[in-house]
């Protein structure tokens, strides 16, 4: 009874507060009429671009930015205090080649929260990481499902999964009239509420039928979640928009046992599905990040070429 009413509750929410939102009528209006929902289909041919976020490198955010360069990354996933100094972190990628190829932004506890306030915020706060995405040109806003531990009280997978489902279409189309993509990353059933495979998180934007939602995978979180990494991207499919580089335990790739097959096994579906996007590193804060990247990179170049 309990979840029932709770369920009623946030609907009724929904019903209310959403339609007509003034933050939704603002902004990006005079953007062209978005296209008919649908995700294009990937080229054939895949290709290994490497990406990285910079958090393990040491120094101010200019040092950390010209290691990366030199390294031989091409990209970086935005992170640290972007949100909340965008001007600073745009002068420093300034002075490099590097591509911003996503925006950190947050997980979604607030936005299926019963608190009306925590709720409004986060959506105001998401709207902005879509005009920041959109002035930094970052292809990706990576959304994570609601934590079951967190500030606001889970609701039951079925009711956070509605609520997304009926909050995320204004938003996705928001982020694709901005150039964006709302990137939701499935999380490890002990950690999120719904949503922790690829394929879960295909059929949900499927069902959402958005351009502007689409799919990060991690190869540690589905080291954990999936059986096969090759199945889970021929499942996640054109949906898979931003991939996660990192080790089962968030060590660099090539520094476990396990990880020549896992990166076979995974590599085998990026190719498969003629994934175009990048690779981000998202380890390696407790294994020697700075020291062991330069031979994480070839690791990851020798499994790409015989997979």
């Amino acid at each position: 009874m309990k979840n029932s009413l709770r369920t009623v509750s946030r609907r009724e929410w929904l019903a209310s507060s959403l339609i007509g939102s003034a933050s939704l009528a603002a902004g990006w209006t005079s953007c062209a009429a978005a296209e008919p929902p649908k995700v294009a289909l990937l080229p054939k041919d895949a290709k290994l671009r490497l990406s990285s976020w910079w958090l393990p490198v040491p120094g101010d955010i200019d040092a950390q930015l010209a290691f990366l360069e030199k390294a031989g990354v091409e990209g970086v996933e935005l992170r640290g205090g972007v949100l909340k100094d965008p001007d600073k972190y745009k002068k420093a990628l300034a002075k490099t080649s590097l591509i911003p190829t996503a925006l950190d932004w947050s997980n979604c506890s607030a936005i299926c929260s019963d608190d009306d306030k925590a709720r409004q915020k986060s959506l105001d706060d998401l709207r902005r990481a879509i005009d920041i995405a959109h002035d930094f040109k970052a292809p990706n806003i990576i959304v994570v499902p609601p934590r079951l531990k967190s500030a606001f009280k889970a609701p039951d997978a079925r009711t956070a999964r509605q609520m997304l489902l009926d909050v995320l279409p204004k938003y996705g189309e928001l982020a694709h009239q901005a150039g964006t993509c709302l990137t939701i990353e499935p999380v490890v059933r002990s950690s999120v509420v719904c949503l922790h495979t690829l394929a879960e998180v295909a059929a949900f934007c499927r069902e959402l039928n958005s351009p502007g939602v689409a799919l990060v995978a991690d190869f540690s979180i589905m080291a954990e979640e999936e059986t096969s990494l090759h199945g889970a991207f021929l499942s996640g499919g054109r949906y898979v928009r931003q991939v996660h580089l990192s080790s089962r335990r968030r060590r660099m790739p090539g520094q476990e046992s396990e990880d020549a097959r896992l990166f076979a096994d995974g590599f085998k579906g990026l190719k498969a599905i003629g994934y175009q996007g990048f690779c981000s590193f998202e380890c390696g804060m407790f294994s020697g990040f700075c020291d062991n990247l330069a031979g994480s990179m070839a690791f990851l170049r020798q499994q790409w070429d015989l997979a």
